[in-house]
């Protein structure tokens, strides 16, 4: 096809960045601080994202900011805080959406198939 020369670049292009953020988030640490990089580097990457696994790209970017914003209410606070059992019940409706996994399991598998990188790890 006349668009394949054009799309290879592209795709390792964003391999690239998937390996990019792969390596930063290996590194991290467990501060929400420390992922503000990372999340940025995620949403960023969304324009760029294949057409393939684009929506499911956007689907963890935000995922990811909104999880990150919720470790950040939670940094400082104890258990027992009142504050607690609304970021509690925020985590809970998170991870009761079934797409984020969904979304993982198709970008991994991509990952892996199209750049060789093993997001499981």
């Amino acid at each position: 096809s006349i668009l394949t020369p054009l799309a290879a670049p592209a795709k390792s292009s964003f391999c690239a960045k998937v390996s990019e953020i792969s390596k930063a988030a290996d590194a991290l640490g467990s501060n929400a601080k420390t992922f503000d990089p990372i999340v940025k580097k995620v949403q960023g990457a969304t324009s760029s994202a294949p057409q393939e696994i684009k929506a499911d790209w956007k689907v963890l970017a935000d995922w990811l900011a909104k999880m990150i914003t919720i470790q950040k209410k939670m940094t400082g606070l104890k258990p027992t805080d009142p504050q607690m059992a609304k970021i509690q019940a925020e985590i809970k409706k998170l991870g009761a959406d079934p797409k984020p996994d969904k979304a993982n399991d198709h970008v991994t598998a991509w990952a892996k198939k199209e750049c060789g990188i093993d997001l499981k790890k």
